[in-house]
């Protein structure tokens, strides 16, 4: 700090970066940004220390800021610049000239508070910055881009341009080799209606595409061409009822792939040659079956969300090529049972939810091949038994099955689980609990028995359950039938009786 000769401008506040003289930041809260504010006033020997600047404009009332052409030029060593909440109309041509060392860059006037005011670019707008990495220009009410106007930024790396009004992916302007470098685009929450052929040509080095929350409808054929290098794609939260059945044939890297929160019925072989798909989320569309082609390609994948679907079944073999699988969602469909076979080939996965379904029967072969399944989630069914396939569950240390129609607990229903941890058989209509059940749960820690129909519980029943640190019953009316049976729980906090 003795560094400093100089007082800070008026709004402002001054800040060392990782505690270097020569790299200052700049905090400034402002009514508007124009050229008459004080940081547009350092003197040059001052400013040539700042690297970083931060500028955020009285969002209370709706005052408009100008920028004019090479506004920030005596700045000639800033590295990053943040504008926010400045009602800008405009960014003139060279409005950063002179910012060669610039590398990132985010002006967001948070222009749809007033939908009267739209950002407009001219196609020299970004002119002035050959080293920038990272543009943000979002939630500026941009309604279309200047062609070529990100053509003169070789270096970019990362383009956001969420929350905007672009109805087309060609106004992005990156065609003709200007985003040959680009890695990430975010193109969230604008009003895309159809992805075009070869929309994005010319990405060829694009890892990441974010397309979520548009009103995106419509994927022509090769829509995604060019796009050789993409990981990541997220197209949820759109209006998609069908997919090409080619829609994925330029993208075969793909790692990730979000399609939740559409209108697919159908998906077919879509999914054909993506070898290297880590995460499929298909959640909240209206699927009513799927089958063994949808997935047989995808033998990397190891998360699976099927959730808030209208599948009635899953027949047999169904995820069998899904080898490396290790979290499956089923919840929140319109399933009866789970025959013995929908889980074949399933050897490594670790967590399934089955919940909020209308499950009656579970098959006893169904769990066979799933030695390392650790969380199961069966609630909201209609079990009126804990099923026999999950005896042999020995890796179990989650199962949840409550808001079923549970009535009793057999002697053999719990007794090989022995890692189970968490065990939550609330909300059913037991009547009671049998002194061995629970007897081999030695690591059990959480116990939710509440909302049952339970009038008396042996006082030896947790003798076996040392590492039980919460039991939960809400029954008060059982406490009469027990003298303490927490005084025999080893670290269930002393023997203080507690009912929850």
């Amino acid at each position: 700090q003795d560094a400093f000769t100089f007082q800070s401008p008026e709004n402002c506040k001054w800040r060392l970066q990782d505690g270097n003289i020569n790299q200052i930041a700049l905090d400034c809260s402002i009514r508007t940004i124009n050229s008459d504010v004080d940081i547009f006033k350092i003197r040059s020997d001052q400013s040539e220390q700042i690297t970083s600047i931060n500028v955020d404009c009285s969002d209370v009332l709706f005052f408009q800021s100008t920028l004019e052409p090479r506004a920030f030029q005596r700045f000639y060593h800033l590295q990053q610049l943040d504008i926010q909440f400045c009602k800008l109309n405009s960014l003139p041509a060279g409005t950063f000239l002179g910012l060669d060392n610039m590398k990132s860059l985010t002006v967001r006037t948070h222009n749809t508070d007033w939908s009267s005011m739209a950002l407009e670019l001219t196609p020299d707008s970004l002119v002035g910055m050959p080293r920038l990495e990272s543009l943000d220009l979002g939630e500026n009410n941009l309604k279309d881009l200047p062609e070529r106007v990100f053509c003169p930024l070789p270096a970019l790396l990362h383009l956001n341009l969420t929350a905007n009004r672009l109805q087309d992916v060609s106004e992005v302007g990156v065609v003709g080799g200007c985003g040959a470098h680009l890695v990430t685009l975010d193109l969230t929450a604008n009003d895309l209606v159809v992805l075009p052929e070869a929309g994005f040509a010319g990405l060829q080095s694009l890892r990441e595409l974010n397309l979520q929350y548009n009103k995106i409808s419509i994927l022509h054929d090769r829509a995604l061409f060019g796009l050789s290098a993409l990981n990541i794609l997220n197209i949820s939260s759109n209006h998609i009822v069908a997919l090409p059945s080619d829609a994925f044939n330029e993208t075969t890297g793909l790692q990730e792939l979000y399609l939740q929160n559409n209108s697919l019925s159908v998906v077919a072989d879509t999914f054909h040659g993506l070898i290297r798909l880590v995460v499929l989320n298909l959640s909240n569309n209206r699927l009513a079956q799927v089958n063994f082609d949808m997935f047989r390609d995808l033998s990397a994948l190891q998360v699976l969300d099927l959730s808030h679907n209208s599948l009635t079944v899953i027949g047999d073999r169904t995820f069998s090529s899904l080898a490396n699988l290790h979290r499956l969602d089923l919840s929140y469909n319109q399933l009866l049972t789970v025959q013995g076979q929908s889980l074949a080939g399933l050897h490594v996965l670790s967590a399934i939810s089955v919940a909020h379904n209308n499950i009656s029967h579970i098959s006893y072969e169904t769990f066979e091949n799933c030695t390392n399944l650790s969380d199961l989630r069966l609630e909201f069914n209609a079990l009126s038994e804990i099923p026999s396939a999950i005896v042999e569950l020995i890796s179990l240390r989650t199962l949840r099955i409550s808001h079923n129609v549970l009535s009793t607990i057999k002697h053999d229903d719990l007794t090989h689980l022995t890692n189970l941890i968490h065990l939550d058989m609330s909300n059913n209509v037991l009547k009671g609990i049998c002194k061995n059940c629970l007897e081999n749960l030695s690591e059990l820690k959480v116990l939710d028995l509440s909302s049952n129909e339970l009038s008396a519980i042996p006082q030896v029943s947790f003798d076996s359950n040392v590492a039980l640190q919460r039991f939960s019953h809400l029954q008060s009316s059982i406490s009469s039938t027990i003298k303490s049976p927490y005084c025999t729980i080893g670290n269930f906090l002393g023997c203080q009786p507690l009912i929850f």
